[in-house]
């Protein structure tokens, strides 16, 4: 049997079930409307848009989240708390913009808590709803940068999944794997809910690590493999010998 499969829905989500985690993650909501709401700004739309683009990004991830695994309605549309958060990054863009635009460190690390944040809370969350490990994985990695994607396909760019030439996705996946080993390691009671908790914070500083060195020391990901010529499904004795061929026919049809 699987291994999500024993996981109850009852089963403590460490991210859910912390206080020092539901601080941080309101902040990572928090900074994550303020991108959104700075992607709107520099577009000059109004302030309705501006509000709208900081929602989709604050909590675009955790809806398509909760749509994925069933969670229905979804819990972003439930919890007034982070509606809230929301709200307060969108009206802070609006008014303090100027400002905000000159945090360029704080909001990109702030941008790679809320993924790595993201990434491990909506892994956790789709184990517990039954899901298989490598759905699991999948889900988290939606959670993580879902809400990006969905602010670039308002605003009419290409998803900063594909733009962004840094690790972006690459650790996202670290961390939703990661982040199964180590509910499967709890579920087995290998190690304790505590011990869980600490190696989800270790799981989170990894993830943030990457993604911020990436950008500062401009690590990319590998591109196409470059070649000059194709490969020829054709023996080179039949190539040349076709290439013999081909003037004594062009001779023949000329006479």
């Amino acid at each position: 049997m699987l291994l999500a499969a024993q996981i109850s829905i009852s089963t403590p989500i460490p991210l859910e079930s912390n206080w020092f985690f539901l601080i941080v993650e309101y902040l990572a909501t928090f900074f994550c409307g303020i991108i959104g709401g700075l992607a709107a700004c520099r577009k000059d739309l109004d302030a309705f848009s501006i509000m709208i683009a900081a929602w989709f990004t604050a909590l675009g991830g955790g809806t398509i989240r909760d749509v994925l695994i069933g969670c229905i309605p979804p819990s972003n549309l439930t919890n007034y708390w982070y509606l809230g958060v929301a709200v307060l990054a969108g009206l802070c863009v609006i008014f303090l913009h100027p400002e905000v635009k000159k945090l360029y460190w704080t909001n990109t690390i702030f941008d790679a808590l809320s993924l790595a944040l993201f990434t491990i809370d909506g892994t956790t969350k789709g184990l517990a709803y039954h899901m298989p490990a490598i759905t699991a994985i999948f889900v988290g990695v939606i959670t993580g940068v879902g809400g990006g994607v969905c602010r670039d396909i308002i605003l009419n760019e290409v998803p900063v999944i594909i733009r962004d030439k840094h690790l972006y996705l690459a650790p996202a996946i670290v961390a939703a794997i990661f982040t199964v080993l180590v509910c499967k390691a709890y579920i087995f009671n290998w190690i304790n809910f505590t011990c869980e908790i600490l190696l989800d914070i270790l799981i989170m500083l990894i993830t943030v690590t990457l993604r911020l060195l990436s950008v500062k020391l401009d690590w990319t990901m590998p591109g196409a493999v470059k070649r000059n010529q194709p490969l020829s499904l054709h023996s080179p004795k039949r190539v040349e010998k076709r290439g013999k061929r081909r003037p004594s026919r062009g001779l023949l049809h000329h006479k």
